[in-house]
């Protein structure tokens, strides 16, 4: 799932401690993951 590999990469930068760049990254991948979600559906 590419919504869970992309979660799983912002973990990654979390760990390298990329806090400023984390916080615009994952609400671009909640907006992605919705998106993303909603696309599967229809």
């Amino acid at each position: 799932d590419a919504c869970l590999r992309l979660k799983h990469g912002l973990q990654v930068y979390q760990l390298e401690g990329k806090k400023e760049l984390l916080l615009s990254a994952q609400q671009a991948a909640d907006n992605f993951c919705i998106f993303d979600r909603f696309s599967v559906q229809s």
